[in-house]
């Protein structure tokens, strides 16, 4: 397992306990909501002026507070999980192995189009199966053709020269190809304009890597260049 398959599982784990946590939540909330529900008689209304007027509608508060944060809680848990399955299928391009992957993934969908295509041949030919629909092959060509240009942007991106560190004052800027990542390294914590700039030419801190990075790519190498001769941080 390298060391981004690392990070990948961690974090699948870490959505996977977050949907457990609040499918936990979701169930107590709506325990509590129940519980409350059943002190109140069925079909009870609420007797103005009674002295169990103001316990009856804060009950009801209560319950509506409790149902309402028990779906939210789900709707959470559903989220987290779609997110720790997803983990499990997507090909990252941070993934070192991300080309291999993509190569076998192509291979399979051109497989599985050229078995729709017999497929519906025969069944054109025989009239006893049904055929595939239209829709479904022009989904997996799609695929097909977006896969192959992931594989381009991927091999151009690993085959291009890596660029010389520059160092200025108080920074490095590097490309990390192990993490995929154009990094800017700062001695200390940029201004606010820097900040600014930054963030708007796409690049984000990443506590991990104690540095604000973006994905490698030309455009990124040209947005990095800009800032650093926009706030003059190397003096010649």
């Amino acid at each position: 397992m390298n060391k981004y398959e690392e990070k990948k599982k961690a974090k699948k784990e870490r959505y996977q306990e977050l949907a457990d946590k609040n499918r936990e939540k979701s169930e107590t909330k709506y325990n509590t909501a129940k519980q409350l529900g059943e002190m109140i008689p069925f079909g009870q209304p609420i007797l103005i002026g009674h002295h169990s007027e103001g316990k009856h509608r804060r009950d009801i508060d209560k319950i509506d507070n409790n149902m309402r944060k028990s779906i939210e809680h789900d709707k959470k848990a559903d989220y987290y999980e779609h997110r720790a399955n997803n983990m499990s299928t997507a090909i990252s391009s941070d993934d070192p192995e991300a080309i291999n992957k993509l190569k076998i993934k192509l291979i399979k969908l051109e497989d599985f189009q050229v078995d729709m295509k017999e497929h519906n041949a025969e069944a054109r030919a025989n009239k006893t199966e049904q055929p595939f629909a239209s829709f479904q092959l022009t989904n997996n060509n799609a695929k097909i053709k977006n896969t192959r240009e992931r594989i381009e942007r991927l091999e151009k991106i690993s085959n291009r020269p890596k660029i010389e560190d520059i160092k200025g004052n108080g920074f490095i800027l590097t490309e990390n190809k192990e993490e995929n990542r154009l990094q800017f390294l700062f001695d200390d914590i940029p201004s606010v304009e820097i900040r600014k700039e930054l963030k708007s030419s796409g690049f984000r801190w990443s506590p991990n890597n104690k540095a604000w990075q973006r994905h490698i790519s030309n455009r990124a190498t040209y947005l990095a260049n800009n800032i650093i001769k926009d706030f003059n941080l190397i003096t010649v």
